[in-house]
């Protein structure tokens, strides 16, 4: 990864972590779940994370939520976000981003 000024999101084993744009270094924000992720998005401080997990976990394990191949949390205040879509099988392979549609399911969580 080459840093490209904004924050970053990288998969992990276990999760997802938030890395400084420009350093590289790892922000206090992350997540941990229990499969694989396959696809992020970073969209202002609304990370969107998906793949073959059923929970996801804050990393001060404060917070613990079902979520069945897709979550958001906010990078910002390290909330994990009611937005939790049904998903078909549990597994979420890849995304194609609609900002105004992610906006508006967020909106009836």
């Amino acid at each position: 990864m080459q840093p490209m000024g904004p924050d970053v999101l990288v998969a992990t084993t276990g999760g997802v972590r938030l890395l400084d744009g420009t350093t590289g270094a790892p922000r206090a924000w992350g997540l941990q779940t229990n499969g694989p992720v396959t696809a992020l998005h970073l969209t202002g401080t609304t990370a969107y994370v998906a793949g073959g997990f059923s929970q996801v976990t804050d990393l001060a394990n404060t917070q613990i939520r079902s979520r069945a191949g897709l979550a958001a949390a906010d990078t910002a205040t390290n909330q994990i976000l009611p937005f939790a879509p049904a998903v078909a099988g549990g597994v979420v392979n890849d995304m194609d981003v609609d900002v105004q549609l992610l906006k508006k399911l967020m909106r009836m969580c």
